[in-house]
């Protein structure tokens, strides 16, 4: 399965996969996660995608490690990935 475009509809649903992968991470990390999962589904119109959670969980522990210029990097290339995805599933770009 292509987890990029796996698109997690509800919070209740990002929480899920979330909970599915809470035994593989620090807590601070899953507390970090679970409030970007609350925040982004403030928004009925915003949505995740299991890809864009997993990157958020990348760069959360690259600053963890205090890596944080690997991180921002990180997160930038993620958001432009990201990005690209949603713009070819709308049809926007090829």
């Amino acid at each position: 399965m292509n987890f990029k475009y796996v698109v997690l509809q509800t919070e209740k649903e990002a929480l899920n996969y979330l909970e599915s992968i809470k035994d593989n991470l620090a807590d601070d990390i899953y507390k970090k996660a679970k409030d970007r999962i609350k925040f982004n589904y403030l928004d009925d119109d915003r949505k995740m995608t299991i890809k864009s959670l997993n990157d958020f969980i990348v760069v959360l522990e690259l600053a963890k490690q205090g890596k944080y210029e690997e991180a921002d990097e990180k997160a930038m290339e993620f958001a432009v990935e990201n990005m690209n995805i949603w713009l070819k599933e709308e049809g926007i770009a090829k």
